[in-house]
């Protein structure tokens, strides 16, 4: 099942409370974190997923015992993925935290059937 929640805040410490809050069923085996990672931009433009942010669901997923952690993105067209992790500053997030970094583009693909959809009400 999805998730979807939205929640208003100006810290991104305040989201791993919130992640504690949702009582997910956590696979310990492997989590797939796909940010948003589309162009090579600083990541305080606001325009893609500040790696902080992915760092803390990073160390949520840890404390949950997660054996696996991957990030992945498919960069918009004509975007060398390479200089979008590089610039937006994942490359130095998955050195840091010891996880795998993907390029969706050269990974083989595979249908993923979502059976259902929930979302929470935002606040």
């Amino acid at each position: 099942m999805s998730l979807v929640y939205l929640k208003k805040t100006d810290k991104y410490e305040s989201l791993y409370g919130i992640l504690e809050g949702l009582n997910l069923k956590i696979d310990k085996n492997k989590v797939f974190i796909k940010p948003n990672i589309v162009i090579p931009i600083d990541p305080e433009s606001a325009v893609i997923t500040h790696p902080e942010i992915v760092r803390i669901i990073i160390g949520f997923f840890r404390n949950n015992g997660v054996n696996e952690i991957l990030i992945g993105e498919l960069p918009g067209i004509g975007v060398e993925i390479r200089e979008a992790y590089e610039k937006s500053g994942y490359l130095k997030l998955v050195d840091e935290e010891k996880v795998k970094l993907l390029d969706l583009q050269n990974e083989e693909k595979i249908d993923l059937i979502i059976s259902a959809i929930r979302t929470l009400q935002q606040e």
